[in-house]
């Protein structure tokens, strides 16, 4: 049942949101607000990222792919706002909204398991 005068509740991130096109040390700095950085190999990645900067709370594991000195990509893995289909809309979403909006991105792919927007 749905109640008129009750808002769904937004999406907020309680961890650091890292920019795209960024430099290495502007994300490195960012991600330290959330936790140790690590560097990892991008393994199959190599074709986007030259290598990861990845910081882990209970929060969420956010990762910055690095190429040429810039972040490429980012992925924020979180609990946060999964407990239904909606909830995980409004989180991307607010991604979407938060990276340029959805003209900026191609249809999305859904893996089941991960959903990818890719902006060309």
């Amino acid at each position: 049942m749905k109640i008129p005068f009750f808002k769904p509740k937004e999406f907020q991130p309680n961890f650091p949101i890292i920019p795209l096109f960024g430099t290495e040390e502007e994300a490195i700095c960012i991600l330290r607000q959330h936790g140790t950085v690590s560097e990892e190999d991008p393994e199959s990645d190599k074709t986007i990222a030259h290598k990861l900067l990845v910081a882990e709370s209970k929060e969420a594991r956010i990762t910055a792919g690095i190429w040429n000195g810039r972040v490429r990509f980012t992925n924020y893995l979180t609990e946060s706002f999964n407990s239904n289909d909606d909830l995980k809309g409004r989180k991307l979403g607010w991604f979407v909204k938060y990276y340029g909006g959805q003209q900026e991105f191609s249809e999305p792919n859904d893996t089941g398991y991960m959903v990818f927007l890719e902006n060309p």
